[in-house]
């Protein structure tokens, strides 16, 4: 459920059966919900095809969608390397208009429009955006 390469199309009401018993539990503080739809951390200058399925749970259950994206925290937290470094870091970030899904017909229209979101998005930190220094 969580990683799979290539896992595109397979059924996941199950795993959205699972993250609803979740997040309509008790013990939910918060009412949000973070995920990384490329499935990791990309560390390349061009986009990856983003994992529709959360995509698809957000307009199913109407929940409103915003994209937070961040480019250089490798060079804080590199998992790789098992490093931490956190001097003289810059990381730059992008925080995207909340797209409520209640504004489109299909499921596909939307996927489509957070995709489209998300490569703007992507881009415009790759070309310097704001900067957080650490």
């Amino acid at each position: 459920w969580f990683f799979r390469r290539g896992g595109r199309g397979g059924n996941l009401e199950p795993f959205f059966q699972w993250v609803d018993s979740i997040w309509n539990g008790d013990k939910i503080v918060r009412q949000n919900l973070l995920v990384f739809p490329e499935a990791h951390r990309n560390q390349k200058s061009e986009p990856l095809p983003l994992k529709t399925g959360m995509i698809r749970y957000a307009f199913q259950r109407k929940i409103k969608t915003q994209l937070l994206m961040s480019k250089n925290m490798e060079l804080v937290f590199n998992e790789a390397q098992k490093k931490v470094n956190t001097r003289g870091q810059c990381i730059k970030y992008f925080f995207g208009d909340v797209i409520d899904p209640k504004d489109f017909k299909t499921e596909d229209e939307f996927c489509e429009f957070v995709e489209q979101k998300f490569k703007e998005g992507f881009y415009k930190i790759v070309k310097e955006l704001s900067l957080i220094h650490i």
